[in-house]
């Protein structure tokens, strides 16, 4: 695969994982995620840069994992936010 390639396939991760991350957004700003679940949604993405670390791309996922994490930390903080002040199940008794 050439270079040109590989980007053009980083840059649709990129704008599905932009995507994904605005409908999360909006649903926390309504209501209808929960703190937990905005947990489990930032672990599924960075769960992809996770091999054993046996595997030879352990390093080089790592320091991926490591950008992202950085790099959607203010996204995820933002989440974060949204479920915990807008979540309607909070006034239902359930835990966040």
């Amino acid at each position: 695969m050439d270079r040109l390639t590989y980007d053009a396939l980083a840059a649709m991760a990129l704008a599905g994982l932009s995507s994904g991350i605005h409908a999360m957004r909006l649903m926390a700003s309504r209501g209808l995620v929960s703190p937990q679940e905005v947990e489990e949604y930032a672990d599924s993405i960075l769960n992809h840069f996770t091999v054993d670390k046996s595997d030879p791309s352990h390093e080089h996922l790592a320091q991926l994992r490591e950008r992202f994490e950085m790099r959607l930390a203010p996204a995820f903080a933002e989440l974060r936010q949204f479920a915990k002040e807008h979540w309607i199940g909070r006034s239902k008794g359930a835990q966040p």
